[in-house]
């Protein structure tokens, strides 16, 4: 499975601009959902890692969250 995520990274683009003219936060036109919740994942894992807060596995659920479907 780590190979996976490895190879995944591996596909994400880098892009350079000068100092002053970046793009806004969204990046939504330019990634997929899929690439988006893969940064989220890998983010959210180097955030326990840096923060030395240990990982709480959970499965959906038991997940805090509230689901709400649109009518």
């Amino acid at each position: 499975m780590e190979i996976d995520k490895q190879q995944r990274r591996g596909d994400y683009r880098a892009m350079f601009f000068q100092l002053g003219s970046e793009p806004g936060d969204d990046i939504s036109a330019d990634t997929t959902v899929a690439e988006r919740l893969s940064m989220v994942e890998i983010l959210s894992q180097r955030m326990f890692e840096f923060s030395g807060i240990p990982k709480q596995p959970c499965d959906r659920a038991q997940m805090p969250v509230i689901v709400r479907r649109r009518s």
